[in-house]
């Protein structure tokens, strides 16, 4: 009986390490990798044409075979270059930005180069989702430049993260937003999304290994019984 619950432990062990990758808790193994240089953010400022902080609103794919995302964004927060508060920017379809194409919805802090198709976040560039750039957001907060005025009969999207306070005159575009997106704001962002998912994960965990525990007991509790009947058949 011992040897049968062993082996059903090995085999429910075996289960669990196939399954982790689709929940999370062990790095799937990937099919491609990517070597790059990495820049401090003095580096990157200087290495790049234009450095923003920027809102996804849109996506598509673009180019003979697919292989880039354009990518529609609202500017929140210009650091060099660029003063439109709307870009097209592309991107690799699979890498992007941060090793990962970008998500509608997302923040990112972009470093952005122009070509003859337009504002582009090349291969390797430092970008990323903003929880990841606390620290360059700190360094870049001195580089903040003015974005053009807010026009009032725009239909394009507007981010909460650039909502005016009530009474500010927002349609001359004078106005200071309700809630910036600064390295602070994003610090404090990041840790409420960690503790969440840590105990999303921890849940997750918990729940799985009653999971095994009850079906170890199962099996142990019929194999017991299968063992007391066969006793009594002899």
């Amino acid at each position: 009986m011992q040897t049968s619950i062993r082996r059903l432990s090995l085999l429910s062990l075996l289960s669990v390490a196939i399954l982790a990758p689709g929940f999370g808790f062990l790095p799937a193994p990937t099919a491609h990798a990517l070597s790059c240089v990495g820049f401090t953010v003095e580096e990157a400022y200087e290495r790049y044409e234009a450095v923003i902080v920027g809102q996804v609103d849109a996506m598509e794919r673009y180019g003979e075979t697919g292989e880039y995302n354009q990518t529609e964004v609202t500017v929140l927060r210009s650091f060099k270059t660029i003063e439109d508060r709307q870009l097209s920017v592309l991107e690799d379809a699979f890498w992007g930005a941060g090793f990962a194409s970008s998500e509608v919805g997302g923040h990112y802090l972009m470093y952005l180069n122009k070509t003859d198709d337009g504002w582009e976040q090349p291969l390797c560039s430092p970008g990323m989702l903003i929880e990841h750039k606390v620290e360059d957001l700190k360094w870049l907060e001195d580089k903040e430049i003015p974005l053009q005025p807010l026009d009032a009969n725009s239909d394009g999207p507007i981010s909460v993260l650039e909502a005016p306070a009530e009474g500010s005159g927002a349609d001359t575009g004078e106005s200071l937003p309700q809630q910036r997106v600064t390295a602070e704001t994003v610090a404090a962002d990041g840790m409420s999304k960690l503790a969440t998912v840590d105990s999303n994960s921890s849940r997750v965990i918990w729940t799985i290994l009653l999971s095994i525990s009850a079906v170890l007991a199962g099996a142990a509790v019929w194999i017991y019984a299968a063992r007391n009947r066969k006793g009594k058949m002899k």
